[in-house]
């Protein structure tokens, strides 16, 4: 009886110290993306550090320094006049593989177009072309 409570308290021990393992693959995150949300597109482009979101409705181009820990994204805005750096949830990535990734609150698709997010930021393209392309994919209509 003597060992059944020493393993019991083993056991008890070792679950309790566990780390939230991420058993997402950053990389498949990395690249750009789209969603269709409530009647809403928006085009999202992920490097290392940095997340990009596009919105074409307002035309303006959000940037957010974001990390994973476990299978949950969190974020901070970036702007040269705020000074806070806490990240706070995003959102909880359900499911992924290279073309989609379920997130809790939406669905984004791989985009698999030339003119993307990645290129407009980089200065790549013109912003008349991606907004067309942008358009297009989302199959909206924006007035310029």
């Amino acid at each position: 009886m003597k060992y059944y409570w020493l393993i019991l308290v083993a056991i008890l021990f070792f679950s309790c110290n566990k780390e939230e393992k991420n058993n997402f693959n950053n990389d498949l995150l990395k690249g750009n993306w789209s969603s269709l949300n409530n009647n809403t597109y928006q085009e999202y482009y992920f490097d290392s550090d940095d997340m990009y979101i596009y919105d074409p409705y307002a035309g303006n181009i959000f940037q957010f320094k974001y990390i994973i820990k476990g299978n949950s994204i969190y974020r901070y805005f970036v702007h040269p006049e705020l000074e806070n750096k806490n990240y706070e949830y995003y959102d909880k990535i359900i499911k992924f593989d290279s073309s989609v990734i379920d997130l809790e609150k939406k669905k984004i698709v791989k985009v698999k177009d030339s003119i993307t997010l990645e290129k407009f930021i980089n200065s790549k393209v013109n912003h008349d072309s991606y907004y067309e392309s942008c358009i297009k994919r989302g199959n909206i209509n924006v007035p310029k």
